[in-house]
């Protein structure tokens, strides 16, 4: 078993997964028998490559029609996933397409997808139960639009106090993984289905009687694989 991916080699998901990541999760299970029972051309492909070719990202998908899960590897970063790293990039490496160009159907449910989010983030009482809070999520928010310019080369000493205080707020793992389903779409079905600690607070919160916010991601989730 090798201990760490090779720079610029590719490898299949299911390949990543068997040599690199430690533990596993039910729905990383899932997601990889799912490549499995895939053509070859609808498979992702895992490129190892330095930090400055994913704009600042541990690991990025780019919905370019090329398929491929560039993860790096640099001086702080072994260019290894978690099992729960590796899941959130593969649901947006099968949902990115089919949210950035939807069938009418699909159309439908990512809309039905989003009025959930806006929900959670338009009201403090909804977010209270997930044990969140309305002013860190617009901190947040604010914090992920420094990170990208950060990435892309502004300094740090260029930033004014409110923008470094976004940007330190958001860099902090704990805050992403509180945070980071709320900020768009992809993310919120990302760390729905991947993320346990995001899973527990979208359970907090009832649709119906029967039902939670994560019962409706979920099974809007299917939906999406199975189109």
């Amino acid at each position: 078993e090798e201990s760490e991916p090779e720079l610029r080699a590719t490898y299949s998901a299911s390949e990543y997964a068997d040599k690199f990541v430690k533990g596993s999760s039910n729905v990383l299970r899932q997601l990889l028998d799912f490549e499995k029972r895939m053509g070859q051309e609808q498979k992702v492909r895992i490129v190892i490559v330095e930090p400055s070719q994913a704009s600042g990202a541990k690991a990025n998908y780019r919905n370019d029609g090329n398929h491929i899960l560039y993860i790096t590897k640099g001086k702080n970063n072994k260019g290894v996933l978690t099992a729960q790293e590796l899941a959130h990039e593969l649901i947006h490496a099968h949902t990115v397409q089919a949210m950035d160009n939807p069938s009418p159907q699909m159309k439908e449910t990512v809309e039905r997808l989003d009025n959930l989010r806006k929900q959670i983030t338009a009201s403090p009482e909804l977010l209270r139960l997930m044990g969140l809070d309305i002013g860190e999520l617009n901190l947040f928010k604010e914090g992920v639009k420094v990170f990208k310019r950060v990435a892309s080369g502004t300094s740090l000493d260029a930033l004014t106090e409110a923008e470094r205080q976004a940007y330190d707020f958001v860099i902090q793992e704990e805050n992403q993984k509180r945070y980071y389903g709320l900020y768009n779409t992809k993310e919120f079905v990302a760390e729905a289905m991947s993320n346990p600690q995001f899973q527990q607070g979208l359970n907090n919160i009832k649709l119906n009687k029967n039902e939670t916010f994560l019962d409706r991601v979920v099974a809007y989730f299917s939906q999406m694989l199975s189109d």
